[in-house]
């Protein structure tokens, strides 16, 4: 069994990859216990910061706008910096999440830095809380709830990560038959 879900964890990652590549996404995905991180990653985590989708408090600039230059972008793109560190700078990341937090706490991006950082480390109850939080400020983001339910599956809640495949299925997104397969097998 748990060498067919690896399988199709790595079947579901390269799907994903193809997938986000394609659409300017990214997720954090998990193979034999692992989490990869691919280079797309981080240029979906660059463009979020200046995505107006993922939260009230950016007005959506690109490089050199004045959105650029709030103290939230600079928050976001100073944890961003910490991650793509060697080694990443896991402390530094947090504190600028936080620091993100603090200056729009309605602004779902720091949330989803967060739980992606968390996992990396393997504090997966504290990605929990972060996706969570995301999820609360933009209930339809089903990367979001795609990278909660591998985390609950990590966490062996099969049930929680079935209640996040459901969403994922009323959202219509692509990613509930990955996770679906991924779960079931």
């Amino acid at each position: 069994m748990h060498r067919t879900l690896s399988i199709c964890l790595r079947t579901a990652a390269l799907a994903i990859s193809q997938l986000c590549v394609l659409a300017g996404a990214g997720a954090s995905l998990y193979v034999q216990g692992q989490v990869t991180d691919p280079p797309y990653i981080h240029t979906y985590h660059e463009e979020t910061i200046r995505d107006p989708r993922f939260g009230p408090g950016n007005s959506g600039g690109g490089i050199g706008s004045p959105a650029s230059s709030t103290p939230l972008t600079r928050a976001l793109e100073q944890a961003e910096s910490a991650l793509k560190a060697s080694p990443p700078r896991y402390a530094d990341a947090e504190r600028a999440y936080l620091k993100a937090t603090y200056f729009d706490a309605r602004d779902a991006r720091a949330y989803v830095g967060l739980g992606r950082m968390y996992v990396a480390q393997n504090l997966f109850t504290n990605a929990v809380n972060s996706y969570k939080k995301a999820i609360e400020i933009r209930p339809k983001l089903a990367l979001v709830h795609y990278n909660l339910a591998l985390v609950y599956f990590r966490l062996n809640n099969k049930e929680e990560a079935l209640k996040e495949q459901k969403i994922l299925e009323r959202l219509k997104s692509p990613l509930a038959k990955s996770l679906e397969a991924a779960i079931n097998n």
